[in-house]
């Protein structure tokens, strides 16, 4: 139970077809103050690891951020979390973090905003393998590898041939890209005076549409692109628009004799109004065309 009065309640009204609310700006503020320590956060998992439970979720995190005070999360549906800190300090740290590796799987993080739906947002994050061409072995290290791919993504892991070092042609690492960005060939590495480029090879890369931003498909092959297509009707190769109409036998009626009749059927009648109006336009473009030909050639002449 709710100790509000009911008669402090914005009253209903409605608009149109629907019901509307107008809610006190001093409560949503109020609301706002409220989550000034709240983080979003995004369950990323590769293509066949276990879903993680809420529960299984919590007992990670737990043993992750056990260097800060309290903190609660909530569901927000579609892999989507809210995270509740005790100060603004706390949420600060973690949030500084950005991604948190859950092995399987990662958390990222970003600042709390208003008017969040989890319906709404659109995924354009992808996880890739990342390959360095043409980097000395004296680099091959962790830190300098994250560093090197922190500037393509988010680097999750080192692959084991990179890690053991059994494997020298190439380093690989596990990096999550943001597909609405470019991502670059090539990444200059620098040092205490001395520089130079190392190749950067893609493996595997979702396809991301850039008309509805999200991964899966190409803009090529977009829902929307081909709902906004309009395909004309196919004719036969033998149907001459804007000559005489030809006629073709129907099984249609038969005679009393049992005999089919012929019905005479005009072809430009199954042409659809608008494509006889392109059909006009064309024709008379096409004179305009020869008349101007013409008297250029006239003029060139005299």
């Amino acid at each position: 139970m709710c100790d509000i009065s009911i008669s402090q309640l914005p009253q209903p009204c409605i608009k149109g077809d629907v019901t509307a609310i107008k809610i006190l700006q001093e409560e949503y503020q109020a609301g706002l103050q409220r989550c000034k320590t709240h983080l979003h956060g995004r369950l990323i998992l590769s293509k066949g690891d276990s879903p993680l439970t809420f529960t299984e979720l919590k007992a990670k995190l737990q043993s992750l951020w056990n260097v800060i005070g309290t903190w609660s999360m909530i569901s927000l549906g579609r892999g989507f979390y809210d995270f509740s800190f005790a100060s603004v300090e706390d949420m600060r740290s973690i949030c500084a973090v950005g991604s948190w590796s859950l092995k399987p799987g990662f958390l990222r993080l970003s600042l709390w905003s208003p008017d969040f739906n989890p319906s709404l947002q659109k995924v354009s994050h992808s996880q890739c393998w990342v390959r360095i061409l043409g980097l000395p072995l004296e680099y091959w290290s962790a830190r300098i590898l994250f560093s090197i791919v922190g500037g393509l993504g988010v680097p999750i892991s080192l692959n084991d041939a990179t890690s053991s070092r059994s494997f020298e042609h190439f380093a690989r690492i596990l990096v999550d890209v943001d597909l609405k960005g470019a991502l670059p060939s090539q990444v200059l590495v620098e040092r205490e005076g001395f520089a130079f480029f190392v190749h950067i090879e893609y493996e595997n890369l979702t396809y991301f549409c850039s008309g509805c931003q999200s991964i899966g498909h190409l803009i090529s092959n977009s829902r929307r692109n081909k709902e906004a297509r309009v395909d004309l009707p196919r004719f036969k190769k033998d149907i001459s628009l804007g000559k005489n109409p030809k006629t073709i036998p129907d099984k249609g009626p038969t005679s009393s004799n049992g005999h089919k009749v012929s019905t005479p059927i005009h072809r430009s009648d199954s042409v659809p109004d608008k494509l006889k109006e392109v059909v006009k336009d064309t024709q008379e473009n096409d004179l305009i065309i020869k008349l101007e030909f013409e008297n250029n050639v006239n003029l060139q002449l005299d």
